[in-house]
């Protein structure tokens, strides 16, 4: 999904965000450190950006600086690319291969080598050197995330509403994520049923590391007799995304 191009109302160019990361290098993976432990700075931020702009301009990208952890990347490099979010990536560990994911092996050994670069650039900044000596962890890395290309403006809805509390970052471990369930069982879902019995037009979409799902009232008798047999349990629709 091109969230980078969708945030910022940018239509027919490839768009991502770039975010300062820290890596935990491995014998043969990668572990992302969670962002809220890196607490980057503006001027932090801002002094990194400027370090690595004329080398990602070389590859044709040119960055704008948004917030403390993400940057604005544009570019035909950002093209076709499938990436995941932070909060997905810092649950697991990482492989080269997922890292340089690309869909076509030029691309993908173009963005190894980019990686490579940018390392070894941010290895030498004294930002880092400044944020080492404090105990805090380098930024040796910038993820992307949110790529692709928005063809046409999407208009919000206002009717959608969006509960995040099951997000991994509000749920890092078991208890964490059923207390979360609990409670949007006991308010969201709980209105959402209460409308639903009321005969109005409702939806409700299970988003996945994957893909989403949507959930609405169906019609016919094709749809009861389905229900009747089939019912749908949480743990099969969580299996699909």
């Amino acid at each position: 999904m091109p969230w980078a191009a969708f945030d910022t109302a940018t239509l027919g160019t490839p768009c991502a965000w770039l975010r300062p990361c820290h890596w935990q290098l491995g014998m043969d993976h990668i572990t992302l450190l969670p962002p809220k432990q890196l607490l980057l700075t503006e001027a932090e931020s801002r002094a990194l950006l400027a370090a690595v702009q004329p080398l990602l301009q070389e590859d044709g990208l040119t960055l704008t600086y948004q917030r403390p952890d993400a940057w604005l990347a544009q570019g035909e490099l950002l093209r076709g690319l499938t990436t995941w979010s932070m909060a997905r990536a810092a649950q697991q560990p990482l492989t080269r291969e997922v890292l340089s994911h690309a869909p076509t092996p030029a691309q993908s050994a173009h963005l190894r080598r980019l990686q490579n670069e940018l390392q070894m650039l941010l290895y030498t900044q004294p930002v880092n050197d400044a944020r080492e000596q404090a105990r805090q962890p380098p930024v040796n890395a910038l993820w992307t995330e949110g790529a692709g290309v928005l063809d046409h403006a999407i208009a919000p809805n206002p009717a959608v509403q969006v509960d995040a509390r099951l997000a991994p970052a509000a749920t890092p471990d078991l208890a964490a994520w059923q207390a979360a369930w609990q409670a949007i069982d006991a308010d969201s879902v709980a209105q959402l049923a209460q409308q639903l019995a009321a005969g109005a037009d409702v939806r409700l979409t299970l988003c996945g590391p994957r893909r989403a799902i949507t959930l609405k009232r169906g019609t016919g008798l094709g749809f009861r007799v389905s229900s009747l047999f089939s019912p749908q349990r949480l743990s099969s629709l969580r299996e699909q995304l």
